[in-house]
């Protein structure tokens, strides 16, 4: 009887180590790729609530340049500027009141304007972080 010749091994296929080390790094991509996908989503709702306490403050700010001598104005107004930065649902508000500024007019005599310096503080995430928004407010004249 005649014998058949052996054939070769295959040599074309991969060994179990290169097949793990495959599976490692496709495994650390992909975690990483999870990792930097949940952050930037995290991000972006800590925007929106960051965005929304922006607004909120501003819409205090407007609302006392309209009403700031009105007393029945709920807003959480503060007496000391250290409670500003006490949690509060709604945020804080303080008004420096009597305050004076000296306004260049050109080639003219400075003009000393009096107002309010208004200090708006709401916080978000719960009350871990907040929003400060500070504004000069004009008194107006009662002159005629």
């Amino acid at each position: 009887m005649k014998s058949k010749p052996l054939k070769k091994p295959a040599t074309g296929g991969f060994t179990l180590l290169e097949v793990l080390v495959a599976m490692a790094l496709f495994t650390i991509f992909i975690l990483a790729f999870i990792f930097v996908y949940g952050w930037s989503f995290e991000n972006t709702f800590l925007m929106g609530e960051k965005s929304r306490a922006v607004a909120k403050a501003q819409e205090v700010v407007e609302r006392l340049y309209i009403d700031i001598n009105d007393p029945n104005i709920d807003l959480n107004r503060v007496t000391n500027p250290d409670d500003l930065y006490v949690y509060n649902e709604k945020g804080n508000y303080y008004v420096k009141e009597a305050v004076k500024y000296a306004m260049d007019v050109g080639d003219e005599e400075d003009k000393v304007v009096e107002g309010y310096n208004v200090t708006t503080v709401v916080f978000y995430k719960g009350g871990a972080r907040y929003v400060e928004i500070s504004n000069f407010i004009l008194k107006e004249s009662t002159e005629e």
